[in-house]
């Protein structure tokens, strides 16, 4: 089977700038040009075959096999940064302990849902995509943002609009779920949560999967200063790497005591399944992994083993103001910004 191309980029970037006013012209564009200019650029591609075991949404994913084949021939293109290389078959061994925590951003912005997907569904499709290139990597765990309670101060209409795209998620997600044997576990919703029993029913818990997913929905930092709270943390693992979409900061979010040994990644695009080809996912797991790999013991217990250690920082962090740049291929439409003991590093794809 052919891979699926997901999101296809068709034009030049001449194209993608095209739009009925220039851009210091601050009168407004009508929604339908806007949608028009994008779709003209991108064109969606499913697979001619669907994988298998994906259930009813196997047309839009990729087969396990495919979206390892991405990664390790993505990992080498990652590697030296590293000081320490890792080959390709060992990274790929260690996603088995990655633990991410994804929160998703940047749905009411990221333009590129076409007539092929609605998006309400668009959004869903990004994270159960998320979740199956994650566990077709050989991950076992990770924490899914799905929504916080601060995004009701928003109002009634975008209240509406974050239910009527949960609500079109839960039946592909629990679909998945129920395919492939997945431990859907639901941390933060109350019993008066608007689709709480919808929710409930469609994720039963599963003993003996290979995959748990814990996804955060109505979540409240404030509820975790509570017993009920500190109870409710304690279900969740202890987090790697947190990913954080189109915004460089962790606001509403934070996961008290789990992320102690975790680091940021930014990634600046948008998380929604028409904004994603699968190597695109992939490369995102990569660049979580190489973000573990630089910092891992850089939190909280780091110790020098030297004076020569302390000078060559010194001389990367201070004199030469160190700023990584890896372009992983041509016309790249990704972007992932992370630190590391001697700087940033920006991994473009």
């Amino acid at each position: 089977m052919a891979p699926r191309e997901g999101l296809r980029y068709v034009g030049s970037g001449e194209d993608m700038a095209r739009a009925p006013a220039p851009p210091d012209d601050t009168r407004a564009v009508p929604e339908s040009d806007v949608q028009k200019a994008f779709e003209d650029v991108y064109e969606k591609s499913l697979a001619e075959e669907p994988w298998k075991g994906a259930g009813l949404y196997g047309s839009y994913l990729n087969s396990p096999d495919d979206i390892r084949r991405s990664f390790l021939d993505l990992w080498p293109r990652l590697n030296g940064v590293l000081e320490k290389p890792v080959d390709p078959a060992t990274a790929l061994k260690d996603i088995g302990d990655l633990v991410i925590y994804e929160i998703p951003d940047g749905t009411r912005t990221t333009l590129t849902t076409t007539e092929r997907i609605d998006v309400e569904l668009d959004v869903g499709m990004w994270c159960l995509s998320f979740m199956h290139t994650l566990r077709s990597l050989g991950a076992r765990k990770a924490v899914l943002m799905t929504h916080t309670a601060y995004n009701r101060q928003r109002g009634v209409a975008e209240l509406e609009r974050i239910m009527s795209v949960m609500e079109r998620g839960i039946a592909p997600m629990a679909d998945y779920c129920r395919a492939n044997n997945i431990n859907a576990r639901v941390v933060g919703m109350n019993d008066d949560y608007e689709l709480s029993e919808s929710i409930r029913a469609a994720f039963p818990e599963r003993r003996d999967s290979d995959f748990e997913a814990f996804f955060l929905i109505d979540y409240r930092e404030e509820d975790f200063l509570e017993e009920r709270g500190k109870e409710l943390m304690s279900q969740l693992p202890e987090v790697d790497v947190v990913v954080r979409h189109t915004k460089l900061h962790v606001s509403g979010g934070w996961l008290p005591t789990k992320t102690l040994q975790s680091t940021l990644l930014y990634c600046q695009n948008g998380t929604v399944y028409t904004n994603w080809t699968f190597d695109e996912q992939v490369s995102l797991v990569g660049a979580a992994l190489l973000a573990k790999y630089l910092n891992k013991g850089e939190m909280l217990v780091k110790t020098y083993p030297s004076v020569d250690d302390v000078k060559k920082r010194y001389q990367k962090r201070e004199l030469s103001l160190s700023n990584r740049v890896v372009k992983v291929r041509g016309a790249p439409r990704k972007l992932y910004v992370m630190g590391s003991p001697w700087g940033l590093v920006q991994v473009y794809y």
